[in-house]
C-alpha cells in the first residue's frame, strides 16, 4: 500500500513520552502506538593497546560512544569497572593483575574483545582464556588465509545485510592462531576455521589486525563488527517494545543490597526480572507487562527512565482465505457472468415442467384410446 512520512519536531527529545492514535470509528483495535525517548547515555569503550588505535578513533568518534585509550604498561585499573566494552588490542604480555581485573569486569556484565598480538605470549593468553572459560590457543601458523564466511544469522550480523553476500573483496590475514573453543563462530576462514568467535559477551579474534598482518581493518566488515559489539554491550532503551516478546534493557544505576526496580503505568505496576551488575541493572521483560502503555522505571521514588510497550502489530494483519483452495463452489469474474449462469441454470430447471405436461397428455390419450376402441 501507499506509505507517507510525517515529521515531528520535539522540543525535549531526551524526556519524551508519546502516544500516536488513529481516530476512526471503523478501527476499534490496535489504533494506539506508545513510544518514549530517554536521556542519551554514552557507551563507554576502553582500548588497552600495544598497537595502533587509529581505526578505533575513527569508528567510535560519535556521540553514542565515549572512547578511552590506554597503554597496557600504564593502565589505570580503576577505570575498568566503569566501562561497557573493553578491547584488548594486540597486547603482548598480559599480567595476572589484568587477567583478574578482566574476569571481574566480565562477571560485572561488561563486554570484551580480545585481539592477539603477532608476538603474543600464548601462555599469558591461555591463562586469560582459561580464567574466562572460553578455550585456548594451540598453535600459530604463518600462512595467508582469506576471511570468506560470514555468520549472517549471528547476532553481530543479523539484519546487517539485505541479502547474503557471496562475492566481495575478502579480507585476509598472513598469520593466525588455531584455537580450541566451543564458542560460536561469527566469521570464518575459507577452510571453515574460525577468525572471530563469541561466547556470551566475550569476543576472540584468532589473528592480529595490524596492517602488516591483515587488511581486515580496511574491510567493510570492520564497521558492523565493532559497532554491534559496542551497542550490544549496553542494551539501552529503545523507542518501544512489543508485549509477549523477550526484551532486555540496561538501566545505568548502582543498586543497594535490597533495592529493586519497578515498572509502573498508572495503577499497574510489577517487578520485572532483573540482574544487578557493577554499574547497571539488566531488566528482562516477557509475559509482563500485559497492557500497552508507557511505564516508568522506578528505583523506590526515583524515576530512572520510561519504557513504552505495544501490542504485537502482526495481530492486526488481515489474512484472507485463498479462494482457489475452496471446494464445492463456483467462481465468477463479474456480476453479468453470474447472472448469465443463474439464467442458464433456471432455463434448464424449467424443462421438467414440460416433461410432466407431456407425460400427463400421453396418459390421458392412452386412457381415451382404451375406453373408445376396446
Amino acid at each position: 500500500g501507499q506509505q507517507n512520512t510525517i515529521r515531528f519536531d520535539l522540543k525535549n527529545p531526551e524526556e519524551f513520552r508519546g502516544k500516536i492514535s488513529i481516530v476512526d470509528p471503523t478501527l476499534l483495535y490496535d489504533n494506539d502506538l506508545f513510544l518514549t525517548l530517554n536521556e542519551t547515555q554514552k557507551i563507554r569503550v576502553l582500548s588497552i593497546s600495544d598497537a595502533s588505535n587509529d581505526f578505533l578513533r575513527r569508528l567510535f568518534n560519535s556521540e553514542e560512544f565515549e572512547l578511552t585509550q590506554q597503554n597496557s604498561t600504564n593502565l589505570n585499573y580503576n577505570e575498568l569497572p566503569s566501562q561497557n566494552f573493553i578491547i584488548l588490542n594486540e597486547v603482548e604480555v598480559i599480567p595476572p593483575s589484568l587477567i583478574n581485573a578482566l574476569d571481574v569486569f566480565i562477571q560485572g556484565g561488561g563486554s570484551l574483545l580480545i585481539i592477539p598480538s603477532n608476538s603474543a605470549d600464548i601462555i599469558d593468553y591461555n591463562e586469560l582464556l582459561g580464567q574466562l572459560r572460553i578455550g585456548s590457543f594451540t598453535n600459530k601458523f604463518e600462512m595467508e588465509k582469506k576471511i570468506t564466511q560470514i555468520g549472517f544469522a549471528h547476532p553481530l550480523f543479523e539484519n546487517v545485510f539485505e541479502k547474503r553476500v557471496v562475492n566481495f573483496q575478502y579480507p585476509k590475514v598472513n598469520s593466525f592462531y588455531t584455537i580450541n573453543s566451543n564458542a560460536s563462530r561469527a566469521l570464518r576462514f575459507e577452510d571453515d576455521q574460525p577468525f572471530l568467535l563469541q561466547q556470551d559477551k566475550i569476543y576472540i579474534s584468532t589473528s592480529a589486525w595490524n596492517t602488516d598482518n591483515s587488511n581486515f581493518k580496511s574491510s567493510p566488515l570492520i564497521v558492523p563488527t565493532l559497532y554491534n559489539m559496542a551497542i550490544q554491550s549496553l542494551p539501552l532503551p529503545e523507542l518501544y517494545y512489543t508485549i509477549d516478546q523477550v526484551s532486555e534493557i540496561a538501566m545505568a544505576t548502582q543498586m543497594g543490597q535490597d533495592e529493586i526496580l519497578t515498572l509502573k503505568a498508572g495503577e499497574n505496576s510489577f517487578i520485572p526480572i532483573q540482574q544487578t551488575k557493577e554499574n547497571q541493572v539488566l531488566i528482562i521483560t516477557d509475559e509482563e507487562p500485559s497492557t500497552a502503555d508507557v511505564y516508568q522505571v522506578l528505583k523506590e521514588d526515583q524515576i530512572l527512565g520510561n519504557l513504552a510497550y505495544n501490542y504485537d502489530r502482526s495481530e492486526s494483519a488481515l489474512q484472507y482465505a485463498q479462494v482457489d483452495e475452496w471446494n464445492g463452489f463456483e467462481q465468477y469474474r463479474s456480476i453479468p457472468e453470474l447472472f448469465e449462469s443463474i439464467k442458464a441454470e433456471t432455463s434448464i430447471q424449467s424443462f421438467w415442467k414440460w416433461f410432466v405436461i407431456f407425460a400427463l397428455l400421453f396418459l390421458l390419450a392412452e386412457m381415451l384410446i382404451l375406453k373408445f376402441y376396446r
